[in-house]
């Protein structure tokens, strides 16, 4: 039986490879076709696998004010512009409202300046640029539409082109990169032109609203709700001057904590976070991310197939919940509960919970990533059992081992099958996790193909790959399990009928034969 099942799921692995609908899919695990029709959640990370992962710039919140990408252009100029400009906000304990026009010139310089993209010049002269975040590119390439152009940049210095014909040359003194734990950036740079030195960071608002001066914090929660209304990623960046004397003392206390034999992480942290306060806050970017080809028919077959379908996501409520409905995981007769701000209260939690479940088979869960950790620690068993009853749960602000968790749990706390889908390295976690793990071939690279059973190009091609490939596949397995267990009765059965039993009976004739004799 093994044998037979192990050389049909080679054929139907073969199957899938060859088929001309989902081109370019690979089996990488010839053990579990047949398991791709017996799933009954599907865990999808957000960008890059509902969405296309091409970010273009949309709009601009610059304090008190919001522009389009436009608009931009109309407001903005760099006459006489010498390069990040003084820190004016506090003076005798009174704030003083800055220039827009100024702010703005910070602002774009900021996006030119804070990130991890490499300009490329390719064989034919065109310009290219490399980076770990299309976010960055997608900033990088509009900062270039207004002017200020990314020349030159390595490891210690990057050039700035402006409209004025003027080059700005920075050191770079300090490099912090995002990740998905702290999900803010920073970088210290020196100005070769004035000498001045300057932090800037960027970020998502749940973080750097407590890093800027308190009086800005109201104006990046409203700014960062209208652009997520509008289904826009949000990004916040600020910057802060430094003195000579207060970036040597700090880098001092950063060598220091590099050079510890113990909790060096912590302690390096803890000195980046002694420069991360009282931050100026320069503006709000939304950039958009479109959807894949087909997401809301492929959405809505699933979930006609009795699939259902969660999303985890790093972006906030509103964006994600913009998302839900325009990839269908949300229908129009369904309703969106959101749990949000939770305490660490384990009856607040069980009373959410319980709220939760009335009418949950008509509604949509939505979870913040902070309300998710402590119903997690606190109802964890609750929190999946109500899940479980809902049409489909969007989780935000939530982090690669959040995803990871919440599909291992759905597993040993339901007994569901479940299959897991991502494009990034941040999502081989889950992917890995799931029965069915499926990685799309996207632009942050192969590992999440690599890492998965099957890989997929479009995030439309599962259905294909559930409803027919797995379905048929599931259909088959039994057929032949059954053929081969009556096969083998049915031979047993006429060996025994037309060997054995002659066998038997001359053995009892020679006995009784041997018997009469002796008498």
């Amino acid at each position: 039986l093994r044998v037979n099942l192990d050389i049909a799921k080679l054929i139907y692995c073969s199957w899938i490879n060859q088929d001309k609908e989902i081109p370019e899919t690979i089996a990488r695990n010839s053990t579990i076709p047949e398991e791709l029709g017996r799933n009954e959640y599907l865990f999808s990370d957000k960008t890059g696998t509902l969405t296309q992962n091409f970010m273009i710039f949309k709009k601009l919140f610059c304090l008190d004010k919001q522009f389009s990408a436009d608009d931009v252009q109309a407001a903005l100029s760099f006459d006489n512009y010498k390069g990040p400009s003084n820190d004016p906000t506090k003076s005798s304990s009174k704030v003083i409202k800055r220039d827009n026009n100024i702010v703005l010139q910070d602002m774009i310089t900021g996006l030119a300046i804070c990130h991890n993209v490499t300009p490329i010049v390719n064989q034919d002269g065109s310009r290219d640029f490399q980076a770990s975040s299309p976010d960055e590119i997608a900033l990088v390439k509009y900062a270039e539409s207004l002017g200020i152009i990314l020349e030159e940049r390595d490891p210690s210095s990057c050039v700035l082109s402006y409209p004025n014909n003027v080059k700005h040359r920075y050191e770079i003194l300090g490099n912090f990169p995002f990740s998905s734990k702290t999900k803010r950036m920073g970088i210290i740079v020196r100005q070769l032109e004035t000498q001045k030195i300057i932090f800037y960071l960027k970020g998502a608002e749940v973080k750097l609203e407590k890093k800027v001066c308190p009086e800005y914090s109201p104006i990046i929660k409203e700014a960062a709700e209208l652009l997520a209304l509008d289904g826009l990623r949000t990004l916040v960046i600020a910057q802060k001057e430094l003195s000579e004397n207060d970036y040597s003392k700090w880098l001092q206390e950063h060598t220091e904590a590099k050079l510890s034999m113990m909790d060096r992480e912590k302690k390096v942290q803890k000195t980046i976070k002694t420069l991360e306060k009282n931050m100026l806050l320069l503006g709000i970017t939304g950039v958009e991310d479109k959807l894949q080809e087909n997401v809301a028919q492929a959405v809505d077959s699933l979930k006609s197939a009795g699939i259902r379908v969660w999303m985890l996501t790093g972006d906030k409520v509103e964006t994600a919940k913009c998302i839900a409905i325009s990839s269908g995981i949300k229908s129009k007769s369904e309703r969106f509960h959101v749990l949000q701000n939770l305490k660490d209260d384990r009856e607040i939690i069980d009373c959410a919970l319980k709220e939760a479940e009335k009418g949950a088979e008509r509604c949509i869960l939505v979870i913040d990533g902070g309300s998710l950790d402590f119903a997690l620690k606190r109802s964890e068993s609750l929190f999946f059992e109500v899940a479980a009853k809902t049409q489909g749960v969007v989780c935000c602000r939530c982090s690669p081992t959040q995803k990871t968790l919440i599909v291992n749990k759905m597993k040993t706390l339901t007994n569901k099958r479940c299959a897991a889908i991502g494009d990034g390295g941040n999502d081989v976690g889950m992917i890995q996790e799931g029965d069915c793990g499926i990685g799309i071939v996207g632009k942050e690279g192969m590992q999440a193909s690599l890492a998965a059973d099957f890989s997929i190009t479009k995030f439309m091609h599962v259905t294909r790959l559930l409803l027919w490939h797995g379905r048929l596949s599931y259909k088959r397995s039994s057929s032949l399990g059954q053929f081969v267990v009556h096969r083998g009765l049915i031979i047993t059965t006429v060996s025994y009928t037309h060997l054995t039993l002659p066998t038997i009976l001359l053995v009892q004739i020679s006995v009784v034969a041997v018997s009469l004799k002796k008498k």
